[in-house]
């Protein structure tokens, strides 16, 4: 029988990934299964769907409306498992490890025991006021040294501790106890591509695809702000710790020379951290250069960097609102669609990817290059037809809808259109908005992100591996046609893009039911 230390280190991490069922639990489970009002909130998107489809009204409000039943069905029936529930969760399958490897029954019930004191004393019960991120902590160590003493790595050892410390913290250290951004990431790329061979396409397209989704998601949404120079010092000492006990340290021995690294290292924060945003901003630039390497145009790059600070921003910074999504990220978006249709029809990766690119720079040209130039200066022809208005004894809401109108026809007229939406970009604006009018309704902040989360993720697990294109990317197809088909017969740039816009513009009217 392998002994009780040794049976541990394997089974610890479970009592933290047991997901329940959704009629019983209020808040999450973990390994990528959705809390329980997101499964709502998922349920709630394919009202909101539905509505759309039959061309209804109030399809926020019948949303919303679903989302309250499946909560009030589903969600708080039973109370959510407390930490002491999962401790002996874990020790019930350490028993049941111990019988299925030829334990004896009273050793089983020792290890039993064994483990339910250790889990319940490290988790839920630590000596002393400590807080939830350092029983989290103070959890990894402990299967940091079970697992060093299990013959394994140091590497290795770290690994599975910062998944098991990441996996805690979601659960135990949250009002609404969620997976992890990696976790949902997977879990959603998984519905998308079991969705892809159900449509019958090739089962290696739909493994790469699926692939893809997953490594795109978690670069996108699962950036995390630059530590601060308290964090950085937590995680001097946390390094500290691993060394000491990869080098025969006990953990009694290693902990206070890991507090002594962190506290040295602590001592030398005297200034104010960067904002959370700017954090994240700085974060995400950390990609660039790597992302270039990989063979991405540099401006396709930056554009990535932008989006994945916007979801870092939103995700963690708490009431600072991100910035709206700019036109090179929706650009961006456009062309990764276009890369997994391309890759879906059965074309080669590498042909795929240049045509992508080429797809990006074709949405730039049409699009984003100059615009903000021609948006003010429309923007400030609006404002002073407004300001002479009111000069004129005009009221204020007359005014605005005149500078407004003068506004929006220069922009019509002069300013290249927005960039194509995207299956990807009408999620995300139709999440917002449920969360907006969510919030609007006076309802709990918590449950309006549940919400949100859980109509974004069933969204995009909807759009699939290769999500169909929208009329606005038909769109595009035919204005960058004619851009190509123009600049084959002249050199003249400027009346290329003019010529291709407008036919954008025309097409996207049809869209609109203009």
């Amino acid at each position: 029988m392998r002994s009780a230390r040794l049976l541990l280190p394997a089974i610890l991490g479970l009592v933290l990934m047991a997901a329940p069922a959704l009629a019983d639990d209020t808040g999450g489970g973990t390994s990528g299964q959705p809390p329980c009002m997101q499964q709502c909130g998922a349920q709630a998107e394919a009202t909101f769907k539905a509505c759309q489809q039959a061309n209804g009204t109030e399809c926020y409000g019948q949303a919303k409306t679903a989302f309250n039943q499946c909560v009030a069905a589903n969600c708080q029936s039973k109370p959510e498992p407390t930490c002491d529930d999962r401790c002996g969760t874990l020790a019930d399958e350490a028993q049941s490890q111990c019988l299925a490897n030829g334990g004896t029954a009273d050793a089983c019930t020792a290890v039993r025991s064994s483990t339910l004191q250790l889990c319940s004393q490290t988790v839920c019960h630590p000596d002393g006021s400590v807080d939830c991120p350092t029983r989290c902590t103070n959890y990894g160590r402990l299967v940091f040294v079970h697992c060093i003493a299990e013959g394994k790595s140091a590497t290795d050892c770290q690994a599975r501790v910062d998944d098991l410390v990441k996996e805690c913290t979601a659960e135990q250290c949250s009002d609404t106890p969620e997976p992890t951004c990696e976790d949902r990431c997977a879990n959603r790329a998984k519905e998308a591509g079991d969705h892809c061979v159900a449509a019958n396409y090739p089962a290696d397209v739909c493994a790469n695809l699926q692939d893809d989704l997953d490594k795109r998601c978690v670069a996108e949404e699962c950036t995390d702000p630059q530590p601060t120079c308290q964090e950085k010092c937590h995680e001097v000492g946390e390094h500290t710790f691993e060394q000491c006990v990869a080098g025969g340290g006990t953990a009694d021995q290693c902990a206070p020379q890991a507090k002594q690294a962190a506290d040295a290292c602590a001592a030398n924060c005297t200034t104010s951290d960067p904002s959370c945003a700017d954090r994240c901003v700085a974060a995400a630039q950390d990609g660039i250069a790597a992302c270039v390497a990989s063979g991405v145009s540099e401006d396709e790059c930056k554009a990535r960097a932008m989006d994945s600070a916007r979801h870092c921003i939103d995700e963690n910074c708490g009431d600072q609102e991100p910035p709206d999504m700019t036109c090179p990220e929706i650009c961006e978006s456009h062309a990764h669609h276009e890369f997994l249709r391309c890759v879906a029809s059965g074309q080669s990766e590498a042909d795929c990817t240049a045509a992508s690119q080429d797809d990006f720079e074709t949405c730039m040209t049409l699009h984003c290059d100059g615009n903000a130039t021609c948006e003010d200066k429309c923007a400030a022809k609006g404002d002073r037809v407004k300001h002479h208005c009111m000069r004129h004894g005009g009221d204020e809401a007359t005014c605005t809808a005149k500078g407004d109108a003068v506004a929006k026809r220069c922009r019509d007229l002069n300013c290249q259109p927005p960039p194509p939406d995207t299956c990807a970009t009408d999620c995300e604006q139709s999440a917002a908005q449920m969360k907006q009018q969510c919030l609007d309704g006076g309802t709990d902040p918590a449950q309006c992100e549940s919400l949100a989360q859980g109509a974004l993720d069933q969204c995009m697990t909807d759009c699939g591996t290769a999500p169909p294109a929208t009329c606005g990317e038909g769109c595009e197809g035919q204005a960058a046609d004619r851009l190509a088909a123009l600049l084959g017969h002249s050199h003249d740039i400027h009346r290329a893009k003019k010529k291709a816009t407008k036919t954008f513009r025309q097409c996207v009217q049809t869209c609109n039911g203009d």
